[in-house]
């Protein structure tokens, strides 16, 4: 079975689906204020390199990366 999957960038604007992924899949009840600014941290931080995966039926999937070097990252068209 093949799965067609679309990844980009965390926005803070996804604080919310992070929260509930935080609490039901890794039982870390934190508020959604606190979701934020953990996430306006991250995304703050260029050694952290957030990305949201998106299969073919919409269902989303969180995804992060602590770097340890820039040149993990390409650009891809």
């Amino acid at each position: 079975m093949t799965v067609q999957v679309t990844l980009r960038r965390l926005t803070l604007s996804d604080a919310p689906q992070l929260q509930v992924i935080s609490e039901t899949a890794l039982g870390y009840p934190f508020s959604l204020e606190e979701t934020e600014k953990q996430l306006e941290r991250c995304l703050a931080n260029d050694s952290h390199f957030l990305i949201g995966a998106v299969d073919e039926s919409g269902t989303e999937v969180m995804i992060s990366k602590k770097l340890t070097s820039s040149s993990h990252l390409r650009t891809v068209d």
